[in-house]
């Protein structure tokens, strides 16, 4: 619905601000108007067909910030929605995150996420100085698992 509160708000703003100076592209009407609509989700999508293009400064200012506005809103609805199923496959998968809460885990000593595991109740960690240590642990099977902030 948001996405399509913005389409329809710059799709009417663009076709405000062009009809006057650009009339060939944004036509008089109910049809000037789904002209606006139509250049205003082909610009938010970054199609960008080139067949509407404004001309008036309030116009392309009107452009500019569609563009830049919805990559903003897209890549943060992407990231919201890869992040949900991220955490969707960890919470109900068996061996999903919180089964490691009775598990030996090894972590960088006085890190991020040593903090996180103690603070979630991760029972077991182990610290190591650095990470060749904890990898070497990981390997002899001395833990089951290493987290490592980066």
């Amino acid at each position: 619905m948001i996405l399509l509160f913005i389409i329809f708000l710059f799709g009417i703003s663009g076709w405000m601000f062009e009809r006057k100076m650009n009339p060939e592209v944004f036509r008089p009407g109910k049809r000037g108007l789904w002209d606006g609509v139509w250049w205003s989700a082909v610009t938010l999508t970054t199609v960008g067909y080139g067949d509407k293009a404004p001309v008036a400064k309030l116009g392309k200012a009107t452009a500019l910030i569609l563009m830049f506005g919805g990559l903003l809103f897209i890549s943060g609805l992407t990231a919201s929605i890869a992040s949900s199923l991220t955490l969707n496959q960890l919470t109900n998968n068996p061996d999903g995150f919180n089964e490691f809460k009775d598990r030996a885990l090894g972590a960088i000593d006085k890190s991020g996420t040593e903090n996180y595991l103690l603070k979630h109740f991760f029972k077991n960690v182990k610290t190591y100085s650095n990470v060749s240590l904890g990898l070497e642990e990981l390997d002899k099977g001395e833990i089951e698992a290493f987290l490592y902030d980066d």
